[in-house]
């Protein structure tokens, strides 16, 4: 019994570094997508996205470590805060085209930085909490969690196009943030005592 529990954790582990990854990339995208308008450039959105998710997800990385002593605490409140900020994200990056209309290239690039910001300093949290959570747990399993994570990055572009194409960036969305909540429900079920 104990060693299908623990089968069944290591499976649980892996489907959180694969959901994070799936969300990760699909939020981005869909945001480079969105800020397009707000930008007046897809290529300007492309940049600013993609720098500040980096930038700003590394500062969360970071942050989440000395700010949250606890990583399934640090887990939960990224999972929260991911699921509420990245509607508003969506909410205000519609609504402040009519806006800014009239700034200038450096101004938008500003503002875009400054709305995803929050969600992405927040997106920085959940894999090295886990990856903190699994060194102390199953640490031979640390290998198998990167490359879940890096195969679903990987895989999540091409699914995301598919899927905005058929769906909508908007659904892409709010599949992101389902994958978060996932990997949330996901992080709770592990029993990371057990091993």
């Amino acid at each position: 019994a104990r060693q299908s529990s623990t089968s069944r954790g290591r499976g649980l582990v892996l489907c959180y570094f694969l959901f994070l990854g799936l969300g990760y990339l699909a939020l981005e995208m869909s945001l480079m997508q969105r800020f397009t308008l707000l930008m007046g450039d897809p290529l300007f959105s492309v940049v600013v996205v993609l720098s500040g998710f980096l930038f700003f997800s590394g500062c969360g990385s970071l942050c989440s470590q000395r700010w949250v002593s606890s990583p399934l605490r640090a887990i939960t409140i990224s999972g929260l805060g991911i699921a509420l900020v990245a509607p508003l994200v969506l909410f205000l990056s519609h609504s402040l085209v009519g806006f800014v209309a009239s700034w200038n290239t450096l101004g938008r690039f500003l503002l875009t930085l400054v709305l995803l910001t929050p969600l992405a300093f927040l997106m920085g949290w959940p894999f090295p909490a886990g990856m903190r959570l699994l060194e102390n747990w199953s640490e031979p399993l640390l290998p198998w969690a990167w490359g879940m994570n890096g195969f679903a990055s990987v895989a999540a572009a091409p699914l995301t196009v598919l899927l905005a194409m058929s769906l909508g960036f908007r659904m892409v969305l709010a599949l992101a943030v389902v994958s978060y909540l996932s990997a949330l429900i996901l992080a709770h079920r592990v029993g990371w005592g057990g091993g």
